[in-house]
Parts: C-alpha cells; structure tokens; sequence
C-alpha cells in the first residue's frame, strides 16, 4: 500500500476504534440501496441468531463464516481443498520428531486499527481461551499442545507449563505431546485467530458498534438486522479482495420470503431457509454431501438418564425406521462421524425393538421417570422426529412427554441449561477429520452439553493423539462405536450442504464439506448477466 493512503488509513480506522470503546460516534455512512449495485455490494443472508463477536467463545454456524471475513489465524482454509494455507503465518517449520511448530508471522499483518499482529498476541488468546472456568467452547482442541489440558481443567495453573513460546515478536513456536498430522487443520478454525489485546480481556462485545479483527474486511455499520462490512486496506493481502461490500442480512425463518428475495437478484448468496421447489434458476441450487450430522442427545446429567442400560431401552422404543426415513432426509444415519475413507464402519441401533426394550427395563429393575422433555429449535424436521418419539414414548412407556419449542437464535444457548431429558444438534466437523465429531464428548469438553462421562472412551481418545494413519483412526471408531452403544446419542441423518448462490454474479465460492467459505476470495464476474435474463442452454426452471 503507499505509505501516504496507509497513514491516511491508520488515522480514520484509529479514530473508529475510539467508537468501538464508547460507542458513541458513527461509522462514516454506508452506501445507500440505491447507489448499491451488483457490482459494488455483495448480500449475503443468513440465519437470524444472536451473533458472538468475540471469537474466542463463539460457536454457532454463522460465526464461523462471518469470522472468514473479519479474523484471520496462523493458517486458513483454501477455498477449495480446504488444505491449510499461510494467513499470518508466511510460513512454518515442523522439527523431526514432528512435535514442535515453529510459525514464522507476516510483518504486515496488522489489526484494522493499525496495531502490529505479534506471537505475543497468539500466544496470550490462547491462554485465555485456555483458562479454566472461561467457557471457551473450542479449548478442548488444544489439549494436543504440552501441558494445555492441564492448564485448562486447572491442574496446573503455571501458563509457562504450556507448551505456547514466543521467541521473539515475529516467532511462535508450539510444542506437542505427540506427532499430530490434524493439528494445522485445527489451527484453521475460527476461535484460534489472535484477538487485539485491548479487548483479550473484554467479555462482553456486544455493545461494540464494530469488532477489532486482522481480517480482509471490518463493520461499518451493525445493526440487529444487518452488518456491513468494508474492505480492510491494513489487510496484508488486500491486493487480491475485490468486493468493496458485503452486507449480510440476518433474515427470519420465512423461507417463502426468503426464495422470493434470492429470485428478485436482492441476495446473493443465502444459506438460510428457503423452499428449493421455488428457485427458479436451478443452476444456482448449490448441493454437496457436507461432514455434518444430525442427531438428538440425552441428557446424562440428569437422573435416572446417567444410567446407560435406561437410555438403550429408550433408543429401541424409538421408531427408527420412520425417524429416519427416505422420503424426508437424504442421508439417514445410525452413526455419528461421516463416511471418511479407510474408517471402520460402526454399527448402531438400526430398527426400534419394543420387547427388547422393556425387557432391559424389567431385568435390570429399572424405574421409569415421571416425565420426559424434549427441548428442540421450531422447524419442521426437529417437530417431526420429536412428535414421533413422544407419541412412541408415552405409548409403550405411559409416561408423559412434554415438547419445549424454541426459536433458532435461542436454542443452542440453551442447551448449558440443565431443564431437559433430550435435545436435539446438528454438528458440522470444524476440520475433516472423526476426532472433530469425537472429542467433544470427552468428560472434560466444554460441548459435552450430554454430560457423558466415561473413562475408557476419554481413554481411547487420548491415546489416539499419539497415533497416525489406520491405526489412529481404528482406535477411534472404537471410541465411536462405545458411544453408539451408550445410547447417549440418536443419529439421525448426515446433512447435505444446500446453498443457494448466484453464480450469474459471483465467483469464487466452493462447495466444500465443511461448508465454510472464505470470503477473501469472493469476486464479481465480469459480465454480469441482467436480473431477468438466463444463459442459453441453462435450466429453464
């Protein structure tokens, strides 16, 4: 960038930033909608929900694609292979023993405001996330790092006992306790990114009017109904983001509305709900087989449902065939991690099994509880399933079932709380690999909302970070295959990626089975085809 547009820069976004701790003073005004062109402003729509900014507790789907835009870590995903490439990192090495990473960072990697991005400023997020009690819900994937898990169950408070080192501002080296081949992988999600140190220790952001990040884009302007986001010029890699714009709409579950908006050419790209047999164009129905899963869990920290033998007679009671039927879900599914080649298969409960059931119940002189609830989001196919083992429940069981409907930007905040039997997630794998499905029913997991606790399957899980190849992964199908017949789960179905994105307009978005995609490598064709007109031998429909 030329040093004189840079300090111009540095004092406009400086300024900004004063905003970002009073909140007081406006960003400079967005573009009106009607300067707004396809060529000037990306829309974007997505799931109405409540956001976390900090990336360090974030969550939630959303985030982890709105993040791509305003944070970036030591390594990012390709937009394609999702391969970890350099983001602040230029570069790294791994020593021979293949524990030790030493990570080489850009020294034009600035924050938006213009503060430098040091190791110093990796090093200390991660040793937040890491604090016990700071319900960073990703912490647990750093276990891998010397003397992290310690650290974070508060075994060792010394943070010097953490294998995160400085070695000077442009160094970081992590060291491991083994060889771990998905450790780069983990690096790529959005909670491992540095977060500015004048808000490291703010917990609350959302009063923020922006957020302080390093990525190729910034808030201009938040409000409950939208963000707008700016190209960064402090971004290292400015050169290659074209879009100036991307306004992303936090819309309503109408998908009626929704479909109507994406036909009008008023979204871009929508990743909420939307009714397919309504698109016109089907060349912008973007379909992928993703590394997600859908699936109801009992909660196990609540009595009598610790017990094992009690859950197994509950999940052969279900009408598993009908919850997982073909007419309404494209992939049904009696396991929890995704086809991956050379993982063993896993056998789970496939057909409902009534005299089993109560056979379990009345060997083991099992009492029944008084009432169970089933605390879902309000859609259509969480009603379904949900309807169905009520009414299968109360019958063969005479107890009563309550169903608690909460809406999306609600539920998954809920599920800490400790208010019902069996709720419902659909979880897709931060990074492609079964640990991403497996790990977080550790005893210790800060997403082990199901409070399932057992020693030998954190057992298999450790052992298998100091594994690689078929032999790790046998190791943990053994994991996965011992939760399977907890019965601590119910596996539904695995989760196509469905994305409506017209390709008329833009470029550079992939389908991938992660379903994440990087915002810095989003473009405009350069012959935009009018709203209204379709290319010749394209899909009438």
């Amino acid at each position: 960038m030329h040093k004189k547009i840079f300090i111009y820069f540095l004092i406009f976004q400086v300024f900004l930033t004063a905003a970002i701790f009073a909140d007081t003073i406006k960003p400079l005004s967005e573009p009106t909608d009607n300067s707004a062109t396809p060529l000037n402003k990306l829309i974007v729509g997505f799931p109405q929900g409540n956001i976390e900014y900090h990336p360090l507790y974030s969550y939630s789907f959303t985030e982890a694609q709105l993040f791509t835009a305003l944070y970036e870590g030591l390594v990012s995903y390709h937009p394609l292979t999702l391969h970890p490439v350099p983001a602040v990192a230029e570069r790294w090495s791994i020593s021979n023993n293949k524990k030790e990473y030493t990570f080489h960072l850009r020294r034009d990697a600035y924050f938006w405001d213009g503060t430098k991005v040091i190791a110093e400023h990796f090093r200390d997020s991660w040793l937040k996330m890491l604090m016990p009690g700071n319900n960073s819900k990703y912490a647990f994937l750093l276990d891998i790092v010397e003397g992290a898990e310690q650290f974070r169950k508060g075994i060792n408070k010394n943070p010097e006992s953490v294998g995160i080192k400085v070695i000077d501002n442009y160094t970081l080296r992590v060291i491991l306790n083994s060889p771990a081949e998905h450790f780069l992988k983990i690096l790529c999600h959005h909670t491992f990114v540095p977060v500015h140190p004048s808000f490291l220790h703010k917990r609350d952001w959302s009063g923020l009017s922006s957020a302080p990040g390093n990525g190729p884009y910034y808030i201009l302007r938040k409000t409950e109904n939208y963000l707008l986001l700016t190209k960064n010029l402090l971004y290292w890699d400015e050169g290659i983001v074209e879009i100036p714009t991307i306004k992303i709409l936090f819309l309503d579950n109408n998908p009626q509305e929704n479909s109507r908006l994406f036909n009008e050419g008023k979204i871009h790209w929508l990743a909420g709900s939307f009714f397919i047999e309504l698109i016109r164009a089907r060349r912008h129905i973007m379909f992928n087989p993703s590394f997600a899963t859908s699936y109801f869990f009992f909660n196990s920290r609540n009595e009598p449902w610790d017990n094992e033998i009690l859950r197994q007679a509950f999940v052969l009671a279900a009408p598993l065939e009908r919850i997982r039927d073909d007419n309404f879900l494209f992939f049904p599914a009696t396991n929890l991690v995704p086809a991956i080649p050379d993982y063993p298969e896993i056998s789970g409960f496939e057909k409902q099994n009534i005299e089993k059931a109560l056979s379990l119940l009345k060997d083991n002189n099992l009492t029944l509880p008084e009432e169970v609830v089933i605390k879902i989001p309000d859609s259509l196919e969480s009603r379904r399933v949900a309807n169905l083992l009520k009414r299968a429940w109360e019958e063969i069981f005479d107890i009563k079932v309550t169903i608690n409907l909460l809406d999306f930007q609600d539920y998954y905040q809920s599920l800490v709380e400790n208010d019902y039997t069996i709720a419902t997630m659909s979880w897709i794998g931060d990074f492609p690999d079964p640990l991403a499905f497996l790990q977080m029913w550790t005893s210790y997991s800060n997403l082990n909302y199901a409070g399932f606790r057992d020693s030998s399957f954190d057992a298999y899980i450790t052992k298998s970070l100091f594994l690689m190849g078929n032999e790790r992964y046998e190791l943990l199908s053994k994991a996965e295959q011992k939760l399977i017949d907890s019965a601590i789960i119910l596996p539904v179905s695995f989760i196509p990626a469905i994305n409506l994105v017209n390709t008329d307009i833009m470029r550079g978005w992939f389908p991938n089975p992660i379903d994440i995609h990087p915002m810095k490598y989003f473009r405009f064709r350069r012959n935009v085809i009018p709203h209204g007109l379709v290319l010749l031998n394209s899909d009438p429909k």
